[in-house]
């Protein structure tokens, strides 16, 4: 999943990167909980970090929930640095 650099100042948001061999991951969609289960599984591989609270997994947490929006969309990596 790719989100604009808009997106990103403005949420302070991290952009995942997802690899797909044998589908078009711009006809797919990812729900926004499952975005955050993803985060809170990569900040729980580091040492010393509780992601329950980890203040930039708090941050993440807080920022897509007042985005009010249940999916994300894919974009291809090109788009995100025009």
């Amino acid at each position: 999943m790719i989100i604009s650099p808009d997106f990103m100042q403005r949420w302070g948001i991290l952009t995942l990167g997802f690899f797909s061999f044998d589908r078009d991951l711009r006809l797919q969609t990812l729900p926004s909980e499952d975005y955050l289960r993803i985060l809170y599984q990569g900040h729980s591989t580091i040492r010393g970090v509780d992601p329950a609270v980890d203040p930039t997994c708090r941050h993440y947490t807080d920022s897509v929930r007042a985005l009010g929006v249940d999916v994300f969309s894919f974009l291809p990596l090109k788009r995100r640095f025009r």
